[in-house]
């Protein structure tokens, strides 16, 4: 009888437990929200200040790339092109690279893409590296055929290349 009370206060305290792993999983996702929302108010705050940073991730995702790379198409935020034009004196000097204005990337981020390359350096991209980082392999999928590089920008390799790689 004492066994079966017992069994009965565990099963009782198995089944109180449930309702607390189920708010931890939604506490821990709020949370992961919450960081992603303040560090990219932290990235637009940085950007605004420190317009350098704008060159330094273009140069980082330009550094990504196989030397082979000729024909560069560099896409920008407009705010951001005026920027790296002026920073890099673009305009006559360097007539195989191309930048593109796109009001649809969010300043501070760029796309990088050559005949045979892509590199997604989006504040988005970079901070879904960051999140992949920290959660582990709960978002692995999110990572296939993607190399992401120290500054969390992500290389994607095109055709037979992205299979090769296990990444």
């Amino acid at each position: 009888m004492l066994q079966s009370q017992a069994a009965t206060l565990v099963s009782l305290l198995e089944s109180l437990s449930e309702p607390f792993k189920l708010l931890d999983e939604e506490v821990e996702k709020e949370l992961v929200k919450l960081t992603i929302g303040i560090a990219t108010q932290i990235i637009r705050r940085e950007i605004k200040l420190d317009q350098g940073q704008i060159v330094a991730v273009v140069r980082e995702t330009i550094n990504v790339l196989p030397l082979a790379s000729q024909k560069i198409s560099l896409k920008l935020h407009p705010e951001d092109a005026d920027i790296v034009r002026s920073a890099l004196a673009l305009d006559e000097m360097s007539p195989s690279w191309n930048i593109v204005e796109d009001p649809l990337i969010t300043r501070g981020g760029c796309k990088v893409d050559t005949e045979i390359s892509h590199v997604d350096a989006t504040v988005e991209h970079r901070l879904a590296a960051v999140v992949s980082t920290i959660l582990g392999g709960e978002r692995e999928r999110d990572c296939r055929d993607v190399e992401v590089v120290s500054d969390g920008s992500k290389v994607v390799s095109s055709g037979a290349d992205a299979e090769d790689k296990n990444l």
